[in-house]
């Protein structure tokens, strides 16, 4: 325990120090308190004890640490809880110093709201009305607006049509069964079909959106991927989806606050990650027709 007397400039290390002005150097405005409780959390390599024989020890930070600390101090902002920022580093294709820290933010990112869905004794009894009340709640919210014209656009429908897409959507996450006039209404505002397509291509493509709902795109099977997902594995498909993604004209993502389009783009790459799992372009195309006629109609709510 540092001496309570003793200079706040002489408790921390000559490698903190010499790393610090390196990341002021960087632009980065940050100190020696912060660069170490990063390496706590896991964030960034801690420094290396190196003996001195004699002379006891000194502390180094590994190769290419300044690189790791730089990533850090980009997305750490005052006040924002700091597994929020981990996962925007997760989400710009970086890496965690520690996995234990990586399976940590990965749990957090599908917590607490979502996993009350996961257990019998605090499952949402009505996913379907519970994502309606959120919808309710974001819908004056102009990023909110901003979604739902794009989905409005993509199935040439009224605004509500849209916003029932978007319930349909999270109320599926939560666990809720896709019926396939849901299914094609979805496909219609992804953009995977237009009126001209043929028919079976149409159809196909309808199976496509049943299986992803089935088994890709809920809380519970996202967050089992994340569970065991290699780190470097989720970093290259989060690297290859990022910029493209970015660099689209007709997209959401970088009107989005960086907390909601980081936690996306890693929900994007785990799902590309289960798709992969299952067999990827092959499962795709082999999706069974027997999908079709399995869950025909909408359940809907009743309005009060």
């Amino acid at each position: 325990m540092y001496h309570s007397g003793m200079p706040s400039s002489a408790r921390y290390s000559a490698a903190a120090h010499q790393l610090v002005a390196e990341l002021r150097a960087r632009g980065y405005r940050t100190g020696c308190r912060a660069v170490e409780q990063w390496a706590a959390w896991g964030l960034a390599p801690a420094p290396e004890r190196v003996p001195l024989g004699r002379h006891g020890f000194t502390s180094r930070y590994p190769d290419g640490a300044i690189d790791q600390y730089a990533a850090v101090a980009s997305v750490m902002r005052r006040g924002q809880d700091w597994r929020a920022a981990g996962l925007m580093l997760i989400g710009r294709g970086h890496l965690v110093a520690r996995e234990k820290t990586f399976r940590l933010l990965l749990d957090y990112l599908f917590t607490p709201e979502t996993r009350i869905s996961f257990t019998p004794e605090t499952r949402i009894s009505d996913p379907l009305e519970y994502a309606d009340e959120q919808m309710a709640a974001a819908a004056g919210q102009p990023l909110f607006k901003r979604i739902a014209r794009i989905a409005q656009r993509n199935i040439s429908a009224a605004e509500t049509a849209a916003i029932s897409v978007m319930v349909r959507g999270v109320a599926t996450m939560l666990g809720e069964a896709m019926p396939r006039d849901a299914a094609e209404e979805t496909a219609a505002a992804w953009g995977m079909i237009t009126a001209d397509l043929p028919a079976d291509m149409r159809e196909h493509r309808i199976d496509i959106v049943n299986a992803l709902a089935d088994n890709v795109l809920t809380f519970e099977q996202l967050s089992a991927t994340a569970r065991s997902v290699d780190p470097a594995r989720l970093r290259a498909v989060v690297r290859e989806y990022r910029q493209p993604a970015l660099d689209q004209p007709e997209q959401v993502l970088k009107p989005l606050p960086p907390i909601w389009r980081e936690t996306l783009i890693i929900t994007v790459a785990l799902a590309t990650i289960a798709i992969e799992d299952l067999g990827g372009a092959a499962w795709l195309e082999d999706i069974s027709p027997g999908l079709r006629g399995r869950r025909e109609t909408t359940r809907t709510l009743t309005p009060a």
